[in-house]
């Protein structure tokens, strides 16, 4: 049975004035009142959350790990081709929270020495199979100075500690060295509207929602440089869904008879035929995710300038 604990302290700014921000199904979401930081509490224990990853979690979402199992995508391969033209050059890199690596293997394919680590043995398993540089390591084990690149693609919400997890990235990157980060955007315009009902809420396992400007200030106070803040992807206003919960949830996804179910239909038709046309997707991404402020998700990318250590600052 897990056991659960509450957060004393703010893991970004160290306050200890919370104040309630939403209540989604049997979980508390807690805003730090000194940074504004989102975060679960009370959560699970540091113990309850390990044990859920590396034996688990795969378990209750096999849509997802067999999608991992896929070739990568174009939006995979182009990450890959934007780190290295950002570096310069291709060296090593290293996916944290890498499930069975398809990222991994599109930074293989863009010429990277790539590698990934995953606590979950059985994605970690399934991606060596596929010829896929995979280990279960934590990375606290990873030697410091050693990676050219790091990618945490929806990993940071998942750590207990977003400030150590940081520290730790600091730590592995070679000076000069890129770190790219994704996670939801509880800044975007569908959070704000549907609030409990957005999706990507996840609150038993998404520990922490992160704006650009919390997350911003994660980035500085770990002593990297910012070099791009973008806001990506999503269903936007489409969704209807409660947030998921592996322990509770409520609600149930659109159908295809629903409205929603209906224009979400429609909008991916019309999405192959528009993105035929030159510079179309660029055209159109930028308008939905940036002009509607329908982007549901934050990307940063940011740079280790020194090899000395800044995390201790606050906001």
């Amino acid at each position: 049975m897990r056991t659960l604990t509450s957060a004393d302290n703010c893991d970004l700014c160290g306050g200890r004035i919370f104040i309630p921000e939403l209540q989604v199904g049997t979980w508390q979401l807690m805003r730090c009142s000194s940074c504004g930081l989102v975060f679960t509490s009370p959560r699970y224990t540091e113990s309850s959350i390990a044990q859920l990853y590396s034996a688990e979690y795969y378990q209750g979402t096999p849509a997802y790990y067999l999608s991992q199992m896929s070739p990568p995508s174009t939006d995979d391969l182009n990450l890959a081709r934007s780190a290295a033209r950002t570096l310069r050059r291709r060296g090593r890199s290293l996916d944290v929270g890498c499930g069975t690596g398809r990222l991994v293997e599109a930074f293989r394919l863009a010429g990277f020495q790539a590698s990934g680590i995953e606590p979950n043995e059985m994605a970690a398993t399934a991606g060596r199979q596929l010829g896929r540089e995979i280990t279960s390591i934590s990375l606290s084990e990873v030697p410091s100075e050693s990676m050219d690149c790091i990618t945490a693609m929806h990993v940071l919400e998942h750590a207990y500690s977003p400030r150590a997890f940081l520290a730790q990235c600091h730590r592995v990157l070679h000076v000069h060295g890129i770190l790219i980060i994704e996670v939801p955007n509880y800044a975007s315009r569908a959070a704000r509207r549907l609030r409990e009902r957005w999706e990507p809420l996840y609150p038993d396992t998404h520990l922490y929602q992160f704006t650009p400007e919390t997350l911003k200030l994660y980035l500085i106070n770990s002593g990297l440089k910012l070099l791009s803040v973008r806001e990506v992807g999503g269903g936007g206003f489409l969704h209807s869904t409660a947030a998921s919960s592996l322990s509770a949830s409520e609600g149930s996804a659109p159908t295809a008879v629903s409205l929603a179910g209906r224009m979400r239909a429609w909008l991916w038709l019309s999405r192959h035929m528009v993105y035929g046309i030159p510079y179309a997707k660029e055209a159109v991404r930028f308008l939905y995710w940036h002009v509607l402020g329908q982007g549901e998700f934050v990307r940063i990318q940011a740079r280790k300038e020194s090899s000395t250590d800044l995390g201790g600052a606050g906001c």
